[in-house]
């Protein structure tokens, strides 16, 4: 397959990215399931489960936390393919690649999961702001004082 330049295709049955180097060489990159993010995200499923049966936490919080993890994984995933690609295109399959893949892959997604690990517990964990009207509430043990 001849590609033009700067040229990138996808090839759907292998979920092989082709697109040509500085060599004007075609370079495929085969895309395997461990280059998902879902053994990234399934970490934050299964923390979620368990937290949503402690009966402190709120439901809707942990839900909203597991789903905004799961999107910074996501996305910083695509980055690192990103990243992988564009080294592998400028700097060749040798050097590009494993360099990318190695190092650059495994400071993103290393990155990745301390952000979303901090958002979803910050998220999940984090009480809001009470009003002085609450707090005075509570004092009070939730009877109107009179004045």
């Amino acid at each position: 397959m001849r590609l033009g330049a700067g040229q990138t295709v996808v090839y759907k049955p292998g979920h092989i990215v082709f697109f040509e180097t500085n060599g004007a060489r075609t370079v495929g990159l085969q895309i395997t399931a461990s280059c998902t993010a879902v053994f990234l995200v399934v970490p934050f499923v299964v923390l979620a489960a368990f937290m949503i049966l402690v009966p402190r936490t709120r439901t809707s919080r942990v839900l909203v936390a597991m789903v905004v993890a799961a999107m910074i994984v996501f996305w910083l995933n695509q980055l690192r393919l990103l990243i992988i690609g564009w080294a592998t295109r400028q700097f060749g399959v040798n050097e590009g690649f494993n360099w990318a893949h190695i190092l650059a892959g495994s400071i993103v997604s290393t990155l990745s999961m301390l952000i979303a690990l901090f958002l979803f517990f910050w998220l999940s964990l984090a009480e809001r702001a009470r009003t002085p009207r609450e707090d005075e509430s509570e004092i009070s043990g939730g009877r109107r004082r009179l004045r």
